[in-house]
């Protein structure tokens, strides 16, 4: 009986050593670990403002001619980016992306009118429902597009998250953005200032440059998308 009260004694304090001994080491690498996450909140929140300023440089360019875009290697990379991404999705009607891959060829470049876009802002929607009924925030990018006597307010999603867990945000494939952008304009293309022939082709070539303006516009915290981090914060002040 002695020997197993010492076991047993040994046992306890084993135990409590390891308890207290590894829940210290926990809380010193939750502390390390939240400190190093607000440190890259702030860096990041940083980085996000100075985003905010060369967007606000930008604007006026767009709000002029939209089609001052179409010349730059950034929106020729996006472009060629997108065509290959349509052309590995499905065969199907829906997806079809027909764009010359140089834009110097667009329809766009040919119309006397500018492309003007406007008021763009993120927006976002609480009153959503995905396909399992769960309650959804959907993030867009909200621009006023106009192109001659044509002008169309577009909400173009870029993200959703779950209102009951705001930690699950996801965001939208770039494919995903352009079909969006695509299904919004399909009906509008009888309103372009280009002959019949021509109007799909048009509708394609804008739904490209809304989709690369959504991508832009599309600002969003990495950091705070770590879904543990307010958990941590929690745990460290308790």
């Amino acid at each position: 009986m002695q020997n197993l009260d010492s076991s047993l004694s040994m046992y306890y304090a084993l135990r409590q050593q390891k308890v207290t001994e590894i829940s210290a080491r926990i809380g010193q690498i939750q502390l390390h670990l939240a400190t190093e996450l607000q440190s890259l909140q702030e860096l990041e929140q940083q980085l996000l403002s100075a985003q905010e300023s060369v967007l606000e440089q930008i604007r006026p360019v767009l709000a002029t001619d939209a089609r001052s875009l179409l010349s730059t290697p950034q929106f020729q990379e996006f472009v060629r980016d997108l065509l290959k991404e349509v052309k590995a999705k499905p065969k199907k009607a829906s997806f079809v992306l027909e764009v010359a891959p140089k834009t110097t060829k667009w329809i766009l470049q040919t119309l006397e009118q500018p492309l003007q876009l406007n008021q763009i802002e993120v927006v976002e929607r609480t009153n959503s429902y995905d396909a399992g009924k769960q309650s959804l925030t959907r993030y867009c990018i909200r621009m006023l597009v106009q192109l001659g006597e044509w002008r169309q307010m577009f909400d173009i999603p870029t993200a959703t998250a779950q209102n009951n867990d705001p930690d699950m945000y996801h965001a939208c494939s770039t494919f995903t953005v352009w079909y969006e952008c695509d299904i919004g304009i399909r009906t509008a293309a009888k309103q372009f200032p280009v002959s019949s022939a021509k109007q799909q082709r048009l509708a394609q070539e804008l739904t490209c440059v809304m989709a690369y303006v959504c991508d832009l516009f599309n600002l969003y915290s990495i950091a705070e998308r770590v879904g543990f981090l307010p958990q941590l914060q929690k745990n460290v002040i308790n």
